[in-house]
């Protein structure tokens, strides 16, 4: 066979190969952007024109942050889970006041209260979401009146990315969900995914925050949503 030929099959191999990841491969590390709206309207709470319309995940080697900010930037929650170290993290800041609530994995972080009964059935019907192969799931909860669809996809590779929010149970990364956060019901939609390699430090916990309890962060949150 002529050099020429073994060239040609060679970069041949090499695209079926990279093309073969890119379908199949999942992606491991970037930022997840979703977009936040609330169903209630800002007619009976006009704290509701205020709130974030945005939230950002980072992800990378099992970890995720998930970063929430409004108010003009005067207000941002992160939530943060170290599935690894078996370790979340509620940091929360509003103007000079700075706490944390740190919190076994699984544990229900500080205002999710009353998701804590919810019930989730998987339909095993699948369907494709911005790209991703997303599965649906049913949720129950005392809370709501109907249940809710809700859409998750394994095509990004974080372990137990649900392990600091309601929705544990679940494997997958969410794409679309609705949950009530501090007494405000939220649904997020998966708007974008950006694959760059994220630094180290998103995943470092802030020194010069004030270590608080569950039930007084709920207070204080609370004290600026009510």
């Amino acid at each position: 066979m002529s050099a020429k030929y073994k060239f040609i099959i060679t970069i041949f191999t090499v695209l079926i190969f990279f093309n073969a990841c890119e379908d199949n491969n999942t992606i491991s590390e970037g930022e997840l952007i979703y977009s936040i709206t609330y169903p209630q309207g800002d007619k009976n709470q006009p704290i509701i024109a205020l709130l974030p319309k945005q939230m950002s995940i980072y992800f990378k080697d099992n970890k995720t942050v998930g970063y929430i900010s409004g108010f003009w930037g005067t207000f941002e929650i992160r939530f943060l889970n170290d599935y690894d170290n078996g370790k979340t993290y509620t940091i929360v800041r509003i103007v000079n006041k700075k706490y944390i609530y740190q919190a076994d994995t699984g544990d229900l972080p500080p205002g999710y209260g009353e998701m804590a009964n919810i019930k989730l059935v998987n339909t095993e019907k699948d369907t494709l979401i911005s790209n991703l192969h997303c599965k649906e799931a049913i949720m129950y909860a005392p809370i709501y009146q109907k249940p809710e669809k809700i859409y998750y996809t394994y095509d990004i590779a974080i372990d137990n990315p649900n392990a600091n929010n309601p929705f544990k149970a679940i494997k997958g990364v969410l794409v679309k969900f609705k949950v009530r956060l501090l007494g405000i019901d939220m649904i997020f939609n998966l708007k974008q995914i950006k694959r760059y390699p994220i630094d180290d430090q998103k995943f470092e916990i802030p020194k010069d925050y004030k270590p608080i309890n569950k039930q007084d962060l709920e207070n204080f949150l609370k004290s600026f949503t009510e």
